[in-house]
């Protein structure tokens, strides 16, 4: 069947969804901003009986998993071997439909991306470089920004990376380090001559600002035009296509050894290699015109999908390029930006732990709050309520009501749609217009819209059996109750159908009650799926409250994890200014034992300690009576400084200091000495 896009007609279209990047679980982010929106077209489309395939998989390549390899002391491999496990699962679990989700250290996928970058390699398509770039003489190989660490030269950070500095935030050149150190060996790395090849986008300028500004300046979304506009009016510079590494699709050139292609080169391709690996027409899917190609991705992957690859696709020659990249913006969670560094993020596969058989509740919310034109937020009181006061109270009610009474009256089988009223017709009449309305938001990229109107079904079936009153009209007219199920049996039907899409568990629960076949989208627009004297089979609840337990539990586990988060993110005090060892050398610490310890009257933070320093025992008064109890540090080995001048605290006289680290939230720790150690023994 064909389908029409700025008056172009296709036979065809291939929906493409961002690699997800192995080297951590998917969390709710992900699904919203990429891969719900993604399903639910391509499930739309298959409901229409068009030709559509969905290509997803891992992405495996690049720095961060070989770091994350080195860091836990295994290989990269089983790196993504147990993240491609777990994200390929996840997206089973949500039904996220893919006719393949493939990844991209299979051969097929080396073997697609190698003969790419030597087609382009061939037809003298890429500029060689030769640059400066650190090398570890003792491990043999050139070093990744992040395989550097170094003193940061803007806030004197001692383990800053090779690209950023952690602590202040700022951007880096490896070269900017001061003391550069190898994570590889802990040497210090020498500059050397390194050859790379880049793509010169530059040259593609003129091309880019034709196709995107011009030919697609009415039918992309604002936020994806307004992205590449700034892109391109800034300029293209080319951009390296190749790196020195040893994870990832090697350079098929000679004098290429220890090269590697660029992450962002090599995994869109990846789509090409997946289509390869699902159907040898794959040709057809990425070189005839009337295909149409469509990339699902998130907004930070807007340059690589509407700048990048098709630039390489166009170099190549043979290639479609993408006719929309519908690309969402973030979604936040709880006000605050999802992070999987800080944890801060709702994962996948914890999801239905805590939630189980809730896949289609998750796909609802994040579908209703869809960030597809600006960044929007996720909460837990507003998921629970959704589920509660939407899903359960609309949707479900009306479903759930209408097989009851239908089971209560008439035994589960289907009425007789005797005479019509006016408000038969009028809800018939609206029901018939809903498949049209959802379809074309679905066909438009406006999901949010879609699923309100899907709603919207929901409401209108809710409202006719709420105003008509089948349970106080039975007893006296049968026949007027058999006309009102039967109406409201056939708005569960078109719920079943076009529901599909955004809720297809629940959907097909309710086929399933229904009794019905598997239908298709054009099936949706008809009154009669149910006939009088069709079987119903048992009613039983679509959706199911969600307590304030659960909610309180994850919101308890977000605000844990922001405490934390909070507490490990304190910058440490500054330095002290330098010192000259005469200085220290001066400083006489000792091992010392409390043998008496009690608070100071009409003091918080003070405790008068009598400590033995084995020269003496004398009086300290110490500010720590917030964190220790007298009782319990009464025997406690010390280091005290003993040579400190005293100084008279609250009347009291302090001979000396006892040594406290302090966390940067403020928590104190004695400074113990090891166990063995003398009392009257110097630290030194």
């Amino acid at each position: 069947m064909e389908h029409q896009s700025n008056e172009k007609k296709f036979k065809r279209t291939l929906v493409t969804s961002a690699l997800p990047y192995a080297n951590g679980p998917l969390h709710i982010g992900h699904l919203a901003g990429v891969y719900i929106p993604a399903d639910i077209y391509v499930r739309f489309l298959r409901m229409n009986k068009e030709d559509v395939i969905f290509i997803g998989g891992s992405d495996e390549h690049g720095v961060p998993i070989t770091i994350k390899a080195l860091h836990e002391g295994v290989s990269p491999q089983e790196i993504v071997d147990r993240y491609h496990a777990i994200i390929k699962k996840s997206f089973e679990e949500f039904g996220i439909s893919f006719d393949i989700y493939s990844r991209t250290s299979n051969q097929i996928h080396h073997e697609t991306a190698s003969e790419f970058f030597r087609k382009l390699y061939d037809a003298g398509q890429f500029i060689e470089k030769v640059s400066q770039q650190y090398y570890d003489e003792q491990t043999g190989q050139f070093l990744a920004d992040r395989y550097i660490t170094g003193t940061c030269p803007h806030c004197n950070y001692e383990k800053a990376y090779g690209d950023q500095c952690e602590k202040c935030g700022t951007s880096l050149n490896a070269t900017d380090l001061i003391n550069p150190v190898s994570m590889l060996s802990g040497n210090s790395p020498i500059l050397k001559d390194t050859k790379h090849w880049f793509l010169p986008l530059d040259e593609y300028e003129p091309w880019l600002k034709q196709w995107i500004l011009e030919e697609h300046k009415d039918d992309w979304k604002t936020n994806v035009y307004g992205q590449c506009k700034s892109w391109l009016d800034q300029g293209l510079q080319p951009r390296a296509v190749t790196r020195d590494l040893n994870w990832g699709v090697k350079v098929p050139v000679e004098g290429a050894e220890g090269k590697v292609l660029y992450v962002w080169f090599d995994a869109p391709i990846g789509y090409i290699s997946a289509t390869k690996e699902l159907t040898p027409d794959w040709e057809k899917y990425w070189k005839d015109p009337e295909t149409r190609m469509i990339h699902f991705i998130g907004k930070d992957n807007i340059v690589f999908h509407c700048i990048i690859f098709p630039v390489m696709l166009k170099a190549e020659g043979t290639y479609i390029l993408p006719d929309n990249v519908p690309a969402f913006e973030f979604l936040n969670l709880e006000g605050d930006k999802i992070s999987t560094s800080r944890n801060w993020a709702v994962w996948l596969h914890e999801y239905l732990v805590d939630f189980p058989g809730k896949q289609d509740v998750l796909r609802y919310v994040l579908t209703s709050n869809a960030p597809e034109a600006k960044d929007n937020d996720f909460t837990w009181k507003d998921f629970q309520a959704k589920n509660n006061n939407e899903l359960v109270a609309i949707l479900g009610n009306f479903v759930n009501r209408t097989m009851v009474l239908t089971h209560k009256y008439f035994n589960g089988i289907v009425p007789e749609k005797g005479a019509m009223l006016e408000s038969d017709r009028e809800a018939l009449d609206a029901m018939v217009q809903f498949p049209e309305r959802i379809s074309g938001c679905l066909r438009n990229f406006r999901f949010r819209e879609s699923l309100s109107e899907f709603m919207n079904l929901a409401r209108l079936g809710n409202k006719y059996l709420t105003e008509n009153e089948p349970w106080k009209k039975f007893p006296g007219d049968p026949e007027r109750t058999g006309t009102i199920l039967n109406i409201s049996l056939q708005i569960c039907a078109q719920l079943s159908i076009v529901g599909v899409p955004f809720l297809p568990f629940s959907s097909d629960k309710i086929r399933k009650m229904l009794n019905l076949p598997t239908m298709w989208w054009d099936d949706a627009t008809q009154l009669d799926w149910l006939s009088a004297g069709d079987k119903l089979n048992p009613a039983d609840y679509v959706f199911d409250k969600i307590d304030d337990g659960p909610i309180e539990a994850q919101v308890k586990r977000l605000l844990d994890t922001k405490l934390l988060n909070e507490s490990q993110i304190k910058p440490a005090v500054p330095m002290k200014p330098v010192i000259e060892y005469d200085d220290f050398s001066k400083i006489d610490i000792r091992v010392g034992t409390i043998l008496e310890a009690e608070k100071v009257a009409k003091t918080k933070k003070l405790l008068k300690l009598k400590i033995d320093t084995g020269i003496d025992v004398r009086t300290v008064v110490s500010g720590i009576a917030e964190f220790f109890e007298p009782a319990d540090i009464i025997g406690k080995k010390v280091s005290i400084l003993v040579n400190l001048a005293p100084k008279n605290l609250k009347g009291i006289e302090s001979q000396g200091m006892i040594l406290m680290a302090e966390d940067p939230d403020g928590s104190l720790f004695f400074v113990e000495p090891e166990k063995g150690a003398a009392v009257g023994g110097t630290i030194k």
